[in-house]
């Protein structure tokens, strides 16, 4: 997003271009959650308030940064190692199914990192999450990760 500033500076008008997202704009975010049963939700883009304190509310609870690119974060519970919090997706490391690197609890958003804050995801961005965060089902003690074909 670009926003055209004027300012006035010894009496001249000057004009320059802000660049990026500012806290307590609403941004678009791809959210993936899960209910306390364990039921995964297809993920979905929402408008989120752009604000740490906002985020934190909607995690209920302090959140942490995983980054999937050098600029897709995903934003989670900091509170990963609760076992009352269910299960949602795994990441995976490369194309096949068998090299996840981490499995993530609770709720999850996914934006855009940048210098000022977070910022929009947009199409490319959403198809690359889902193509690296796959599902991630519970059966008492066995958890099972699903690509859409193959099921470990």
């Amino acid at each position: 997003m670009k926003i055209l500033c004027y300012i006035a500076y010894r009496s001249n008008w000057h004009r320059f271009w802000l660049r990026g997202e500012i806290d307590g704009m609403m941004i678009k975010a791809y959210v993936m959650d899960v209910n306390e049963n364990g039921v995964l939700y297809s993920g979905h883009v929402e408008e989120i308030d752009n604000s740490p304190d906002s985020i934190r509310r909607l995690l209920d609870a302090p959140y942490m940064e995983t980054f999937l690119t050098d600029g897709i974060v995903v934003l989670s519970s900091k509170d990963q190692e609760d076992a009352n919090i269910p299960i949602n997706r795994a990441i995976k490391d490369s194309d096949s199914i068998d090299n996840v690197k981490l499995i993530l609890r609770g709720k999850l958003i996914c934006v855009i990192s940048g210098n000022e804050g977070y910022m929009s995801v947009d199409e490319n961005d959403i198809a690359y999450i889902k193509k690296v965060m796959l599902p991630v089902f519970q059966l008492g003690d066995q958890i099972f990760i699903s690509d859409g074909d193959n099921t470990i």
